[in-house]
């Protein structure tokens, strides 16, 4: 009985291992499969999308665009030359990535990373985080590392924010050397927020332009509160 009944369970032992052996093949046939379309739909992206190319500019559009930058710029290097000036050549304007910003500002008027509230809140939110991670030692975190780190966190936290400003991102490369303290960082948060002004001023000289699209969630709260007061106001009257 004892011969019979192991003769009996034999073959279901060899079935439950060839059944377990199909199940992982199978699973990795699948997963062969799910890879390997990943991996081809990764690869199509290289393709590119279905949008078509931006058009140029027309003629009096450039037109515009050539002096708004050359009025920005001039402003910015009249305000670096005081800066020099007042401190005796030991601070100056970081100029380099207010290019970016001219071209933003002037190029692109109407794409949200040029809006005042992008301008001023992603130098502010970026310049900071990026000069934070000046306070680590360097034997801790090497310069050439901290220029990879402190950039990325800044870019980070811009995107987070919804203030996603490419000039700015710019000037955290530059901070995160060491070089530049606290100082030039406010010179370059006053300098963004000097930009603005032209950019208004020489935007909506043309038909075709608006700027900004929108001030920002401040501006948004101060006119709430501005109706909300009016209308306290009128009804104090009233009553």
């Amino acid at each position: 009985d004892h011969q019979a009944g192991s003769n009996i369970s034999t073959p279901t032992t060899k079935y439950s291992k060839v059944d377990e052996a199909n199940s992982l093949n199978h699973q990795s046939d699948n997963m062969w499969h799910v890879t390997r379309k990943n991996t081809l739909d990764y690869l199509r992206k290289f393709k590119g999308g279905n949008g078509q190319v931006a058009p140029p500019l027309n003629a009096p559009q450039s037109g515009w665009t050539l002096l708004g930058s050359f009025s920005g710029l001039l402003l910015l290097s009249a305000y670096n030359e005081w800066i020099k000036n007042e401190s005796d050549g030991d601070y100056e304007l970081l100029m380099g990535p207010f290019g970016a910003l001219m071209t933003l500002l002037y190029g692109l008027h109407s794409a949200p990373a040029s809006q005042p509230r992008n301008v001023v809140l992603g130098q502010v939110v970026a310049g900071a985080v990026s000069l934070s991670f000046t306070y680590i030692p360097e034997d801790v975190m090497p310069v050439w590392i901290r220029r990879a780190v402190g950039p990325a966190f800044a870019i980070a936290a811009m995107v987070k924010l919804g203030v996603t400003h490419p000039p700015a991102g710019a000037h955290s490369v530059i901070y995160a050397s060491g070089t530049y303290n606290w100082l030039f960082y406010f010179f370059v948060v006053l300098g963004a927020m000097i930009s603005v002004a032209p950019a208004v001023l020489i935007n909506n000289m043309s038909n075709r332009r608006q700027y900004p699209i929108y001030w920002g969630y401040w501006t948004e709260y101060l006119q709430q509160s501005w109706q909300k007061l009016s209308g306290q106001k009128g009804n104090d009257k009233s009553n």
